[in-house]
């Protein structure tokens, strides 16, 4: 299968060497506190579209989970989202230091 990668910025193809991972915490049993690890890459042309995608964003990602099950796009069929309860964004927790 051959997957064609978008500057989730700018929203040109290409090959990018410059990509984000963001590891995203799911707790999905309140009861036994058990936790789901996600992982997503976002990708950019340069730092100027990475710099632009991170302060048009405010520590803010859009939701890859409601992206893929279509949730993002009206589709609700399946009730809500759980990743980001359907807020179709997910805060970026920074470390205070």
């Amino acid at each position: 299968m051959f997957t064609v990668i978008h500057c989730s910025q700018c929203d040109s193809e290409g090959m990018f060497k410059l990509s984000l991972k963001v590891d995203i915490e799911v707790k999905s049993c309140p009861s036994c506190r058990h936790i789901n690890v996600k992982n997503w890459t976002f990708y950019f042309c340069d730092m100027v579209c990475m710099l632009k995608w991170l302060k048009k964003n405010k520590y803010k990602i859009s939701c890859q989970d409601c992206r893929e099950t279509g949730y993002e796009s009206g589709f609700k069929e399946n009730g809500i989202c759980k990743t980001c309860l359907g807020k179709k964004m997910v805060e970026i927790k920074r470390d205070e230091k």
